[in-house]
């Protein structure tokens, strides 16, 4: 009997020795936290027509097209304008105040479209920006204050560009980026 309880004792030990082995290259865990945050502001929020905006920091495009040097836009024409519209979002009942800064060819106080062609015979062309063709037009750096928004509502405001002349000689691509600015 002592031999069966020699053999017993050897296995057990043997078996513990086996689990403690087997537990050694087994799976392991970890646990940890994941912070999650989200800030809610009462406020409003530019973004561009045709899917332009939302986390591209471009609000819209004003694209003027192709034309011919001495082209000029007539009153109630639109052969040289533009049209674009931004989308402005509000979360509360904001009466949101819109503004345009000069662009970042502004010179002698008009908006230029300048020349990607650093040796072009014209580097600079003015344009205007404005609510309607022809109509008054959008200051630099002077709020427009717009309608109140509907919480939650998108509303679309409409920009429009015009180009009185463009002079002979002008050929290339021309651009221009202003800053839109809304401010609540």
């Amino acid at each position: 009997m002592e031999f069966r309880n020699m053999f017993t004792k050897a296995l057990i030990a043997g078996a513990v020795i086996l689990a403690s082995i087997g537990s050694a290259h087994a799976a392991g865990a970890s646990s940890g936290l994941l912070n999650v945050k989200l800030n809610v502001t009462t406020g409003c929020d530019i973004n561009g027509g045709s899917g332009i905006g939302v986390g591209t920091g471009q609000a819209a495009e004003l694209d003027f097209g192709s034309h011919a040097p001495g082209a000029t836009a007539v009153a109630g024409v639109t052969a040289n304008s533009g049209a674009t519209a931004l989308v402005i979002t509000c979360s509360g009942t904001q009466t949101p105040t819109l503004a345009f800064d000069g662009g970042v060819n502004a010179s002698g106080g008009s908006r230029n479209v300048k020349s990607a062609n650093p040796a072009a015979a014209v580097s600079l062309i003015p344009y205007t920006l404005g609510s309607t063709v022809g109509g008054a037009e959008y200051s630099p750096n002077t709020g427009v204050a717009q309608a109140t928004f509907t919480a939650g509502q998108a509303s679309t405001i409409t920009v429009h560009g015009s180009v009185a002349s463009i002079p002979a000689g002008a050929e290339g691509t021309y651009a221009d980026t202003v800053t839109v600015a809304l401010t609540w």
